[in-house]
């Protein structure tokens, strides 16, 4: 994956909170060199962060400080959408910036995921980077495992069966990785 040709990538709060809970948001970082959050998500992680002494919230903001995760404004329409779509303001503001910018939307809401959808824009969550991770040999298959089990134990929710799925799916990928 070069570089040259990369799309870029926004966050909604909640993979940004999980990944920054990890050391995966590290690793995420080094493969696409700079991501992108709204003005709401920056208030949703960092602002309320500190307020609730979040360990994630000092990371967070040290990339946006080195200019890492850059924070740009919100959509003049997201109150709108927000009521309209009875979304967050954080997952309407990153829908928004997606489709007016063509980034790539990065949002772990099912409901917000289906919307942004039918909005035309490319949109995955949280494990959609684990897997890209795993797939660029970022991560052993064990470490995916450990990261997934490290966010469910930090509060990161997802339906059991879906995390039992992705995990076979990795386990099923190493193993044709071996094979071939």
């Amino acid at each position: 994956m070069g570089r040259e040709n990369k799309r870029k990538m926004i966050f909604n709060a909640t993979p940004l909170i999980y990944l920054g809970k990890t050391s995966v948001l590290k690793k995420i970082i080094d493969v696409f060199n700079e991501i992108y959050i709204t003005e709401t998500v920056y208030d949703e992680v960092v602002r309320k962060g500190k307020q609730i002494g979040a360990e994630e919230e000092h990371i967070i903001e040290e990339y946006i400080k080195r200019g890492i995760i850059k924070v740009i404004k919100d959509s003049p329409a997201t109150i709108n959408f927000s009521e309209t779509y009875q979304l967050g303001k954080g997952e309407s503001s990153t829908i928004l910036v997606a489709i007016e910018k063509n980034y790539i939307a990065i949002i772990d809401d099912e409901r917000a995921r289906k919307i942004g959808e039918k909005f035309n824009i490319e949109i995955h969550g949280t494990l959609f980077l684990l897997k890209l991770l795993f797939l660029l040999k970022k991560l052993s298959g064990a470490e995916v495992e450990d990261v997934i089990r490290d966010m469910v134990n930090k509060g990161f929710r997802l339906s059991t069966a879906v995390i039992l799925m992705f995990l076979n799916d990795i386990k099923l990928e190493e193993k044709n990785a071996i094979i071939t």
